[in-house]
């Protein structure tokens, strides 16, 4: 009899457990929620990660130099879950020694050759917060930088009449998106492989014809092209990640 009992009383347990996890199974609200928190989570992860590592510099010097031509620290201001970059066309200082336009940016230390047969990615969600620029005047967000020719291979920025233009040198220039403008997020991704450097935003591509120096980096911030008082930026990285 006891051992009967005891049978009887460990059956019963089992199908309390099986009941409630049965109910938790199809409560869909309570999987919403909790989904929508992992999604959120990862990508504080992924931007968090990305800028305590090694990967990535806030700068605005010289390519390679590593030298600040002042302190940057105001021009930045970083959370777990987003990096805001701030830039003015009165930041003089805030510039590059070949380059009198003023720049808060993220430089990747990870430097590849676009020829090597592997794929090498960055992949950038931005939101613009502040965007005043004059006629002709542009603010680059993404940059494919070529070390050995020391100069832009690949940009992606927004022109002053609010389009989201692609370039590549010695090929040209493609409208990805219009009416892009203070408020506006802007998902992208840059990439190089045998040779080809292909920008792409959503649905949209824009390739090179020609390939990119022997060595080149990553570079996403906020770069205006602009000495024209008034001209000011401020983007939001929340998401960040190279491959």
């Amino acid at each position: 009899m006891r051992n009967t009992s005891y049978i009887f009383g460990l059956l019963f347990f089992v199908a309390i457990a099986f009941f409630s996890c049965s109910t938790d199974e199809f409560d869909l609200s309570q999987e919403d929620t909790t989904e929508l928190e992992m999604a959120e989570t990862e990508d504080e992860i992924n931007l968090e990660k990305a800028l305590s590592s090694t990967q990535w510099n806030v700068q605005s010097a010289c390519v390679g130099s590593g030298n600040f031509t002042t302190d940057i620290s105001n021009r930045y201001d970083y959370t777990s879950s987003k990096l805001t970059l701030f830039v003015k066309s009165s930041d003089k200082d805030i510039n590059c020694n070949t380059s009198g336009n003023p720049r808060t940016e993220l430089r990747g230390l990870k430097e590849f050759k676009p020829s090597d047969g592997s794929k090498h990615q960055m992949a950038v969600t931005t939101k613009v917060t502040k965007l005043k620029l004059t006629s002709g005047r542009r603010l680059i967000l993404g940059q494919i930088f070529s070390k050995s020719d020391s100069d832009d291979f690949g940009t992606l920025s927004i022109s002053s009449s609010g389009n989201l233009v692609a370039e590549f040198a010695g090929t040209g220039k493609k409208t990805m998106r219009t009416n892009v403008k203070a408020g506006s997020t802007v998902s992208f991704k840059m990439y190089t492989q045998n040779g080809k450097s292909t920008i792409s935003v959503g649905t949209t591509t824009y390739s090179s014809t020609k390939s990119a120096g022997d060595t080149c980096y990553f570079k996403t911030g906020a770069y205006l092209i602009s000495r024209l008082s008034g001209d000011e930026a401020e983007v939001e990285i929340t998401n960040l990640s190279q491959s």
